[in-house]
């Protein structure tokens, strides 16, 4: 019995010992299975981050080149997605200055910041003159959609303010491929036919747009704005009129793809400048060939230049004193200047005055030939207002608007001017003998003889220059619509047939700059946008 027991328990350890190979045969097995799937999982998820990272590079690249593209609307200027200063190359001017460039939100904020103004006011001529803005916007902002479509096409490009070119579907490419896959141990390569890049909006995404300052002026739902700025692909209604702003921000920024429209039927029209890149990647695996598609979104940054020195308006009293204008406010109030046609609206189309002669023109809005003084004061105060830029502080302006000015003593000139926080000052300051002012080239002037007649006896021409009212390289004239910068001494003697509008004296020339071009300096120092000039005439007993 003790041998059969022995022999069974040699075959049973014999058994055992079979069963725990097989064992641990089939359980390497499974981990050698499990290691390969593990790294193929590892290689494929790892190799779709790759290019999932890569993509939201070749976006954002994209949308970096797609900011810089800069087109010279005809009644505009310069525009784009971005604002820059009067710092480049290819904004220079007739003058050799350089010109600043807007960008369409910036635009789009002043022209309904100017609606907002002239509803405050309940001024119909500002109303017009906003309105007229607004026809030439959206004209500007079809030029640009369509420049912004055709230059993310592959093989085109754009220019920037320095003349460079962009080449935003190139850009992404490069990006792309900077960002290669890394962890797949594959060969792969991204098939370039199928990189493609698609402008849209996009759902839920705000701007960098300020809305008008102090909010309580702004006239927006809860819904229409964030954090103060305007919300982006959203139909803002404001007397009739559609402001939908482009979305870009601070600084370019990835978008929820699932957020992207490549249209959006419910607005009434679309600034297409969210990007959206997408391509696809092959990866070779032995005998094994997969695709993976990516698609990642982007918006455009948007610099928010605030022009520190806009240009300023000033009412000056070169004589006596005028005691019934106690504000700017006064102006357009007093009955006088109220009924007072215009003897002459004129402007120089071949150069500057006194380099070329004046002729008499129709004022856009206006449209008469003698316009009521009262009218040309207003059409140019509101020039200088949408110079002011959509950062102008309300409550600043119409506090600026009423604040007394004492004008009864000559020899003073009052200066409005919005300064770098938006903020409007009012200052006095004393007048040197200058030069008569020029009139710059395709701007205008207005002269209205005996426009008033004062309490204290004398009687005043009021005669107004405008520098800014029409902005842009193209109608703007050899400063492209800039303001007036301190002028030079003419060497020319009195100018003739000029007896009612200026005094037999030398008028001052606009300064020029250097053949190479330069920053413009009414952008750092200031200027003059607007002057209305209240000027003693010296009228005869009979007269």
């Amino acid at each position: 019995m003790s041998c059969k027991r022995a022999r069974r328990h040699r075959i049973l350890r014999s058994c055992t010992g079979s069963s725990l190979a097989l064992v641990v045969t089939i359980f390497i097995g499974i981990l050698v299975v499990l290691a390969f799937f593990a790294l193929s999982f590892v290689r494929t998820v790892g190799g779709h981050q790759e290019q999932e990272t890569a993509i939201e590079a070749a976006s954002l690249a994209a949308a970096k080149s797609l900011s810089k593209v800069v087109i010279d609307d005809p009644a505009v200027g310069l525009v784009g997605l971005s604002n820059s200063p009067p710092a480049y190359k290819n904004t220079m001017a007739q003058d050799n200055y350089y010109t600043p460039v807007r960008s369409i939100n910036s635009l789009l904020a002043t022209n309904r910041l100017d609606m907002v103004i002239a509803d405050l006011l309940d001024d119909d001529l500002l109303r017009q003159c906003a309105d007229f803005d607004y026809a030439r916007l959206m004209q500007a902002r079809q030029r640009l959609s369509a420049e912004l479509v055709r230059c993310v096409e592959r093989g085109a490009h754009a220019t920037d303010a320095d003349g460079g070119t962009l080449t935003p579907w190139d850009d992404a490419l490069a990006a792309y491929e900077s960002n290669g896959q890394r962890m797949t141990g594959s060969q792969t390569k991204l098939l370039v036919d199928t990189l493609k890049i698609t402008l849209g909006g996009a759902e839920a995404i705000a701007t960098n747009c300020p809305i008008p300052r102090p909010s309580k002026y702004a006239r927006l739902n809860t819904d229409e704005q964030s954090n103060y700025n305007y919300v982006a692909y959203k139909n803002i209604v404001f007397r009739g009129k559609s402001f939908v702003f482009a979305g870009t921000s601070s600084s370019s920024c990835l978008v929820d793809v699932k957020n992207f429209r490549e249209t959006m039927p419910n607005l009434p029209y679309l600034i297409p400048c969210v990007v959206k890149c997408e391509g696809t990647q092959e990866f070779v695996e032995k005998n094994s060939r997969r695709l993976v598609h990516c698609a990642a979104c982007a918006q455009p940054p948007c610099l928010q230049d605030t022009c520190p020195h806009p240009g300023a308006l000033s009412v000056s009293f070169p004589g006596k004193g005028a005691p019934e204008i106690t504000s700017l406010y006064s102006i357009f109030a007093n009955k006088n200047i109220t009924k007072s046609p215009t003897d002459l609206v004129q402007t120089p189309t071949a150069a500057d005055y006194p380099n070329a002669p004046l002729t008499v023109v129709p004022l856009p809005v206006l449209g008469e030939e003698h316009p009521r003084s009262e009218k040309v004061i207003r059409l140019a105060f509101y020039d200088w207002v949408r110079r002011g830029g959509e950062t102008l502080d309300v409550q600043s302006l119409l506090e600026a608007m009423n604040k007394p000015i004492d004008t009864t003593s000559g020899g003073k000139s009052f200066l409005y001017e919005c300064q770098k926080d938006g903020v409007v000052t009012v200052t006095a300051k004393a007048i040197n003998p200058l030069p008569e002012l020029p009139v710059s080239q395709n701007q205008w002037r207005s002269v209205s003889g005996i426009a008033l007649h004062s309490t204290n006896g004398s009687f005043f021409d009021v005669i107004v220059k405008d520098y800014v009212n029409q902005p842009g390289r193209n109608l703007g004239g050899l400063h492209a619509g800039e303001p007036l910068g301190e002028v030079e001494p003419s060497s020319g003697g009195p100018i003739a047939n000029n007896s009612i509008s200026d005094p037999r004296t030398s008028v001052g020339t606009f300064p020029m700059g250097p053949g190479g071009g330069a920053p413009r300096p009414t952008y750092f120092s200031g200027g003059t946008a607007v002057d209305i000039r209240f000027r003693e005439r010296i009228v005869n007993k009979a007269g």
